[in-house]
C-alpha cells in the first residue's frame, strides 16, 4: 500500500471564502513522513478484486503520518506531535511504501477521489462522498483513537467499498466492482465490516446519519490517494459568518 454598500457585500464573500476553506476544494499542498507501518497501528493482509485491474492483495489499515510543511488547513490530530495525523486509503488498486519520506498530496474535496490517472477505480466518488462522511462519523468519530486489527481491518474494508464502488445502488463485500475474497479476511473483520455497510444502507434514517462534511481527500495520480478528517470550523466563526453575510444583505437593501 496510507477550501458605497458594496464594500460590506465584498467583505462578506471574503471572509465566507477564507472561513469555508477547511470544507472546500483546494491546492493546498500536504507533504509528509509516515505510512502503513509506521506507529502501532496493526494491518491485516487481503485480496480483493477491483474489475478493470484485476485481483490483488493489499494490507488494510490506519495510516499514521507527520505533516512536514504548513498550510491553512489544519489535519484533525489526536497525538503528540501535532503534526500527527491519521488517514484511510480509498484505492485498493494503488500502493505506497510501508513507511515514506516526503510525500506530497494536493488536498482535494472528497467528492473528487479517487483520482486514479489509469481509471481503473471510477474517478470522483460523487454523491458517493457523504456515504463515506456518514460511515466514518458513525463508525470512527475520533480519529487517531487506538483501533483493533478487527476494526480497522472493517473499517478500511467499508471505506474501500464505498470509495471503489460505482455499479450497486447498496453496498456489500460480495459483488459488484469492489469485491473481497470471503477467505482471505478474518471472520470477525468480515462481519463488522459488513455490519458498517448493512447500517449505512438504511438511508437518511439509518444509524449513520451524520453527514458534516469535515473529512477531505490527499489525491496523486499513481499512487494511493487517502480520507482525512480536518478541524471543524469553530462554532464561533459560524456566528461571524452569519453576522458577516447578514451585514452584506442590509448593504444591498440599502443600495436598493
Amino acid at each position: 500500500m496510507i477550501m458605497t454598500n458594496r464594500l460590506s457585500v465584498t467583505l462578506a464573500a471574503t471572509f465566507t471564502g477564507a472561513m469555508l476553506a477547511s470544507g472546500a476544494a483546494s491546492a493546498e499542498t500536504v507533504t509528509a513522513d509516515g505510512g502503513y507501518g509506521s506507529g502501532s497501528y496493526l494491518t491485516e493482509s487481503i485480496t480483493a478484486t477491483v474489475v478493470g485491474s484485476g485481483t490483488s492483495s493489499g494490507s488494510a489499515g490506519l495510516a499514521r503520518y507527520t505533516r512536514t510543511n504548513t498550510g491553512p488547513t489544519p489535519l484533525l490530530t489526536n497525538a503528540t506531535p501535532l503534526g500527527v495525523f491519521y488517514a484511510l486509503c480509498l484505492e485498493f488498486n494503488e500502493t505506497i511504501g510501508s513507511v515514506v519520506t516526503g510525500a506530497s498530496w494536493t488536498l482535494s474535496a472528497l467528492s473528487a477521489a479517487p483520482n486514479d490517472a489509469n481509471n481503473t477505480a471510477p474517478v470522483g466518488m460523487g454523491a458517493r462522498a457523504d456515504d463515506l462522511a456518514r460511515l466514518l462519523n458513525g463508525a470512527y468519530p475520533n480519529w487517531g483513537a487506538p483501533l483493533t486489527t478487527v476494526n480497522v481491518t472493517a473499517l478500511q474494508l467499508a471505506v474501500w467499498e464505498i470509495a471503489n464502488e460505482s455499479t450497486e445502488t447498496s453496498y456489500n463485500l460480495l459483488s459488484g466492482k469492489f469485491f473481497v475474497e470471503q477467505s482471505s479476511v478474518d471472520g470477525a473483520s468480515w462481519t463488522l465490516a459488513n455490519q458498517y455497510l448493512a447500517n449505512l444502507n438504511l438511508g437518511p434514517n439509518g444509524t449513520f446519519n451524520d453527514s458534516t462534511m469535515y473529512y477531505r481527500a490527499l489525491t496523486q495520480d499513481n499512487q494511493q490517494d487517502f480520507v482525512v478528517k480536518t478541524v471543524p470550523l469553530p462554532a464561533a466563526a459560524w456566528l461571524l459568518l452569519s453576522g458577516l453575510a447578514g451585514l452584506g444583505f442590509v448593504g444591498r437593501r440599502k443600495a436598493a
